[in-house]
């Protein structure tokens, strides 16, 4: 019996790519939706399928001979500088893009869309612990789009029986990933100069490593009803602070922190807004991004380990972040580590 075709959004970027070369590895016939131009990017064996999110008529056929299609595309971010024009833009890729894909999938019979989603649509939930019947409260435009490409979808398979299924995870690291806060992250607690707004450190983060979210992508493909929601993580939550000491370490610095008042931080994120709202560059601090460094969450994978068999292989910190800086160092991203004292 042939191997199933896939279709893949996101080939060229870290979670695509490493999706995409390990199917391709175990002789799954892989396609891969790329911009006209990037078809280079492409991990080797990925047949090219030419289209952009941002262009739903150019998605027609992407799905063609496809049983499953993972759309893992995503425009991440705030944009800036471009105001209402960027963020059309954004909608169109995330929500629009997504939506016109799922329309393709339908019309090809896929038996499986797997739409990636984010953690991030819950926002800054008032309780700490996280659930998929958790209240969705997405407070960035990223998240925002995510959350209404979700609906978009979901109100696809409700009425059009989609085979769709959602999967929701939080920062995923990994070998390839310069995209998120860990490498500004890695980069600051390898000089010691992360900022730490106030003393508290306790606050827990969910993280899951791109291997582990990419078996359950799989899973989510074959595994399971239609029409369900997962939340994915490593299982575990690590506080800021070990994740900060985790980094130093890693990078043979000390603390990997520098201290600054929680009241400096206060008055300087307004500033960096009305900053950031004349000069075309993302502001560093923002108030939103204090008060997600200040939310404590921990994140529950019990319905993806019930019903899909999830079961995340990297789970320690330090397992969770080596590879990362190792890939790191690898491109010059990151300074070779300090030998420990």
């Amino acid at each position: 019996m042939p191997t199933e075709r896939v279709l893949i959004t996101g080939a060229t970027g870290f979670i695509g790519s490493t999706l995409a070369r390990r199917l391709v590895a175990r002789g799954v016939p892989v396609r891969g939706l790329v911009r006209p131009g990037s078809e280079s990017r492409l991990p080797a064996g990925v047949e090219p399928f030419s289209g952009d999110l941002s262009n739903p008529a150019s998605l027609t056929g992407a799905s063609a001979g496809c049983s499953v299609v993972y759309n893992v595309a995503a425009l991440l971010g705030e944009p800036s500088g471009r105001g209402r024009e960027a963020e059309a833009y954004t909608v169109r890729v995330n929500v629009d893009g997504a939506v016109a894909l799922g329309r393709d999938a339908l019309a090809a019979g896929a038996r499986r869309f797997v739409q990636v989603s984010t953690v991030g649509v819950y926002g800054l939930a008032d309780s700490p612990s996280i659930t998929e019947e958790t209240a969705a409260a997405p407070d960035t435009l990223y998240h925002r789009t995510k959350y209404e490409a979700d609906r978009g979808l979901l109100a696809l398979s409700t009425r059009e029986k989609l085979p769709l299924v959602v999967v929701r995870p939080p920062i995923t690291v990994g070998p390839g990933n310069d995209k998120t806060h860990l490498l500004k992250m890695a980069r600051l607690a390898a000089r010691n100069r992360f900022p730490t707004f106030g003393s508290d450190l306790t606050q827990r983060l969910p993280l899951v490593h791109v291997d582990d979210l990419c078996d359950a992508l799989e899973l989510a493909s074959s595994v399971g009803p239609a029409g369900e929601t997962y939340l994915i993580s490593s299982g575990e939550c690590y506080s800021f602070g070990e994740i900060l000491s985790a980094l130093a370490r890693l990078s043979g610095a000390t603390s990997g922190t520098v201290y600054c008042p929680a009241w400096v931080a206060d008055l300087a994120a307004p500033l960096f807004e009305a900053l950031g709202s004349i000069v075309p560059v993302a502001p560093p601090l923002t108030r939103q991004k204090l008060r997600a460094f200040r939310q404590d969450r921990v994140v529950s994978i019990d319905r993806a380990k019930r019903i899909l068999g999830f079961a995340p292989r990297h789970t320690g910190l330090e397992d969770l972040l080596r590879s990362a800086l190792e890939d790191y160092r690898a491109r010059g991203l990151l300074p070779p580590a300090k030998p420990s004292a």
